[in-house]
């Protein structure tokens, strides 16, 4: 069976390593074991949530190739221009909105940055177009 994906959704900005704020995640007990990965476009973690029975598919756009040394001012900036956007995969039962807003509250206090609830929209490409409903800051 396929797992389906939530449409209501979060994002936020950082411009650390995604691996790093995986690995914060999962430190904060907000994912269980995870994997990540990246392709010449997005890198990506896939995870399992610790409390809820539904797996997240975080990823942004890098900036790998931009030839920036890691961890450099350059590629943190860099960084901070892609949104980080977190998909909740489900079986059976779709997380409520409820959950998801929880979801991002956590994500806001471990990482001390705005999060920001709503619709993603696929426009063409690799292209995205972000529809706030709510912000927790």
């Amino acid at each position: 069976m396929k797992s389906k994906r939530k449409n209501y959704k979060i994002w936020f900005y950082s411009e650390k390593h995604l691996e790093d704020i995986a690995t914060e995640f999962h430190n904060e007990k907000l994912i269980g074991e995870y994997y990540y990965d990246y392709e010449n476009v997005y890198e990506w973690i896939e995870a399992k949530s610790i409390d809820s029975p539904f797996e997240l598919n975080i990823s942004r756009k890098h900036s790998y190739w931009n030839d920036y040394e890691e961890g450099s001012a350059e590629q943190q900036a860099e960084n901070l221009k892609e949104p980080i956007t977190i998909m909740l995969m489900f079986d059976s039962k779709e997380p409520s909105d409820i959950i998801v807003e929880e979801m991002a509250k956590q994500i806001n206090s471990i990482l001390t940055c705005s999060v920001y609830l709503g619709t993603i929209n696929y426009l063409s490409g690799d292209d995205y177009e972000y529809i706030e409903t709510k912000k927790i800051i």
